[in-house]
């Protein structure tokens, strides 16, 4: 039976006393260069930004060549870089993305570091958390040592069968606090989520999962959250849950494509993210684009939504209305708690934008639309494809959308993740069950990538 797991490496080695790390993804069909490792094919990545000292040790591997085995792999180029110290995490997510295992394995230098602290280790009470802590404090390890510590206490836990011992370590060193980070997470569940009993629910699954040790061996935040993320959707039933680690203040806010043009009569609209009306900048973007396309005078319209996981309702309004008539009522909104901050959760219905807001003249009306979509369009990008197939007669080409439709709202849990919890329904004028849970199916569905070539062809054929 063919695997269908999908197989990440990490190299990490330590130069001029910073931690170099060596990411090996998982090779795809268009990969530029590929080496095979135990019947594995993965991707070398190399940039502009790549720091010298990686592309020198990339440069020991050959296009297509072939290791039997990871040790193979780790042997070979720790020889041919005279680094003695190097260690290679190989990670195993099912198809779903889902992790599921993680193996290491070291040079003879970086065994020996951590057989010697194992040793020290193990004579520790698992009580005594001043000793734990005094030993991790002293040791020196070549490669990550929050990585290495708790590849360590794995090891404590599968030999020595000493589980108090390795929860002990882990705690001490993992750069978040566990316990502290679930409990307030099903806290915030219990009292915000949109459907109060479904939420207790939630909540006690949650727990569940967190006592079973689903949690422990995690060390990398990211990870973390990624991986919480993913049981928190399967509990839940609701895409919109999301954990999300905070960004450090290095790191740069993401911002949104927004791009329109017309060519040979069809005239193309494409926005990956709606960013809220109050965003000056955000907002100048779309109306530019908008204004552009209705001075164009396009014969047909092609909306492409296929990388909008959407963001602001009120955005959607905005941008629906352009292709709508005045004042028509579109959905009305539910909340489990009251609203005090309506600018960002809206309470009254949404209605297409009056004459007076949005004039004729700046609408784009009856003209053929079609939509692009794909697994990764939803929520409120699912809407403005909704509202326009449902007013517009607009065709959806493409696949299945992903189906979240609920209005959430971002909690803090602590000083590392926020957490993102739907707090309110989106009801549609027409009382039709919403796509919440299963997405708006595509009127022709093919492979997205495909997609826009299938609506240039069927405008083609409908305008001559």
């Amino acid at each position: 039976m063919e695997d269908s797991n999908i197989y990440k490496l990490n190299l990490q080695f330590v130069h001029d006393n910073e931690t170099i790390d060596i990411l090996l993804d998982a090779a795809k069909p268009d990969s530029t260069k590929k080496i095979t490792i135990a019947g594995k094919e993965y991707t070398i990545k190399e940039d502009a930004k790549t720091p010298e000292i990686v592309k020198n040790v990339l440069k020991i591997l050959r296009e297509n060549q072939i290791f039997q085995s990871e040790n193979e792999f780790l042997r070979e180029i720790s020889k041919k870089t005279n680094i003695n110290e190097m260690s290679l995490t190989k990670r195993i997510y099912s198809f779903q993305d889902r992790f599921v295992d993680m193996t290491n394995i070291d040079t003879t230098q970086i065994k020996q570091s951590k057989n010697e602290l194992v040793e020290k280790l193990l004579n520790c009470n698992p009580n005594d958390t001043n000793a734990i802590k005094n030993i991790i404090n002293v040791a020196t390890l070549p490669i990550n040592k929050t990585k290495a510590l708790f590849e360590i206490a794995d090891v404590i836990e599968m030999k020595h069968q000493n589980a108090e011992l390795t929860q002990a370590i882990r705690k001490l060193v993992r750069p978040f606090d566990l316990e502290q980070t679930m409990n307030t997470i099903s806290k915030l569940i219990e009292a915000n989520y949109l459907d109060e009993a479904q939420s207790l629910e939630i909540s006690q699954k949650f727990q569940e999962l967190f006592h079973s040790g689903r949690y422990n061996k995690f060390y990398d935040p990211k990870e973390f959250a990624f991986e919480l993320t993913l049981d928190l959707r399967a509990e839940g039933r609701d895409e919109h849950f999301e954990i999300l680690y905070r960004p450090s203040p290095d790191e740069i806010a993401e911002t949104g494509k927004v791009e329109s043009r017309t060519k040979d009569g069809i005239g193309y609209f494409e926005i990956t993210k709606l960013e809220h009306t109050n965003n000056p900048d955000s907002m100048l973007k779309v109306k530019t684009a908008l204004d552009d396309l209705c001075k164009s005078q396009p014969q047909a319209i092609i909306i492409d939504l296929r990388e909008n996981s959407g963001g602001s309702g009120r955005m959607m309004k905005y941008i629906v209305s352009h292709f709508l008539e005045p004042d028509i009522p579109l959905a009305s909104f539910q909340y489990r708690c009251a609203m005090e901050d309506s600018e960002a959760f809206p309470t009254e219905p949404f209605v297409t934008l009056s004459k007076k807001e949005l004039p004729l003249q700046e609408r784009i009306l009856n003209k053929p639309i079609y939509i692009l979509t794909s697994p990764d369009t939803m929520s409120a990008a699912e809407s403005l494809a909704y509202h326009l197939r449902e007013h517009a007669n607009a065709k959806l080409i493409g696949d299945k959308t992903r189906g979240g439709v609920h209005v959430t709202k971002l909690f803090d849990v602590n000083e590392d993740f926020y957490v993102a919890i739907p707090i309110g329904d989106y009801i549609l004028e027409s009382k039709k069950e919403s796509w919440e849970g299963k997405g708006i199916l595509p009127d022709t569905k093919v492979d997205p990538k495909d997609a826009q070539e299938v609506a240039e062809k069927e405008i083609r054929k409908r305008l001559s």
